[in-house]
């Protein structure tokens, strides 16, 4: 019996587009965290949506300008410091708007003719699924076929010979007989697999799947990241990071670690390279904290000095003077600060009790939960029925790199 093909509907080009924005428009602002650094990230943003588009990453870029969009004509406004953003960054956030709303245009109508060829291929590899699938059934039908004819000759075979019957009016004359040849058939053909060989069983062979192995610490005090989360849909490109980093960090935090109890933190700046992204520098602000938390004091200071120097804000580094290594959830608001400018950006922690440090990024889940959350300045808890944050996985640690460090306290 021929089987029935049950047409699967696939999404037109449209509704891929639209999906796709939808994701890049789901960005949350944090008004707890600082507009200023919102509007500093703009031109990295829209930057980074134009080095993924020159680069034929297309999906991603349209992503990224979607979200630049949505971010500064519809989000940022109404943060409630809005007014208090100076005219200048305001002035040159309206320009990049613009340069914005061209790429994003640009981007849709390539994206779509992609989406059309690809639908359009999709549906020539399904006919040719159903086809191969209809010969392989014709041949089924063909062996069942023969199947049925040796079965008869098997029959036939138990039965003492194949006569012939007298003419009629014929009397007692020879009875010719033709016997049947003794050429012997299976007794039971229709288990054999006609025209194939037979292939030793590997159901007793040993797999064993090859992942990622990282290290066990014990977390009796705080958990870590759920193993196994997944990090992002997005294809991240690798950051590098100098080997050396933790140690100077360490170092320029020792004294809040060992003498005060407070945390330290920093912000991770560099470059793209090659394909990836280079942290270079580590820039210290000016700030204030506590045993579990921190706030930059004067990130203008720090943003002249990157912006200078044509640096990329790459994510962010903090001790836990006497915690685990993990993002607490005034972390997570934190990364996803980060993270919603820069998909590659990363968290590391540096917990020198525990003689441990942790990359982390938010998973897709995470991003999604916190951009829904309106607690960032307090410490809360989370639906983490997945996980919120696991390692980056991306971070590359390289020790032909220099550690640079600028402490502005």
């Amino acid at each position: 019996m021929a089987t029935v093909a049950v047409p699967v509907p696939r999404p037109s080009a449209k509704e891929r587009l639209t999906a796709l924005r939808a994701t890049a428009e789901s960005a949350y602002i944090d008004p707890s965290q600082s507009i200023i650094r919102y509007y500093r990230s703009s031109k990295q943003l829209y930057e980074t949506a134009s080095y993924e588009a020159n680069h034929g990453n297309n999906e991603k870029a349209y992503m990224l300008i979607m979200r630049f969009l949505d971010l500064y004509v519809t989000r940022i406004p109404k943060h409630p410091k809005y007014h208090s953003v100076p005219e200048d960054l305001r002035n040159s956030t309206k320009a990049l708007i613009k340069k914005a709303l061209d790429l994003g245009q640009d981007l849709k109508i390539k994206l779509l003719a992609d989406f059309e060829n690809e639908i359009k291929l999709e549906e020539e590899d399904e006919l040719n699924r159903q086809r191969a699938l209809q010969r392989n059934e014709d041949k089924s039908s063909d062996l069942d076929d023969l199947v049925d004819r040796i079965g008869r000759l098997n029959a036939l075979h138990d039965g003492e010979s194949l006569g012939f019957p007298r003419s009629a009016g014929e009397d007692g004359g020879e009875n010719f007989a033709i016997h049947q040849a003794h050429e012997t058939w299976p007794a039971d053909i229709s288990g054999a697999r006609i025209g194939t060989e037979a292939w030793p069983s590997n159901e007793n062979e040993d797999f064993s799947p090859t992942h990622p192995v990282h290290p066990t610490v014990d977390r009796s005090t705080k958990p870590r990241a759920p193993p196994r989360g997944r990090i992002s849909s997005e294809t991240l490109r690798p950051v590098r990071v100098p080997a050396g980093l933790v140690k100077l960090f360490s170092d320029a935090a020792k004294e809040n670690t060992m003498f005060k109890n407070i945390e330290t933190c920093g912000n991770l700046w560099g470059v793209r390279e090659s394909g990836s992204y280079v942290v270079t520098h580590v820039l210290i602000p000016n700030q204030k904290g506590t045993d579990s938390y921190c706030e930059d004091l004067d990130e203008g200071t720090v943003a002249e000095y990157a912006i200078t120097r044509d640096l990329i804000q790459l994510g962010w580094i903090h001790t836990h003077p006497s915690q685990t290594a993990f993002l607490s959830s005034v972390d997570m608001h934190m990364q996803h600060g980060y993270q919603i400018m820069l998909p590659e950006a990363i968290a590391i922690v540096l917990a020198p009790t525990y003689d441990d440090v942790g990359f982390f990024r938010l998973t897709d889940y995470g991003m999604d939960i916190v951009s829904r959350c309106r607690e960032g300045t307090t410490f809360h808890t989370h639906d983490d029925i997945q996980p919120l944050f696991d390692l980056a996985e991306e971070v590359l640690l390289d020790d032909t790199l220099p550690a640079k460090i600028e402490d502005f306290r």
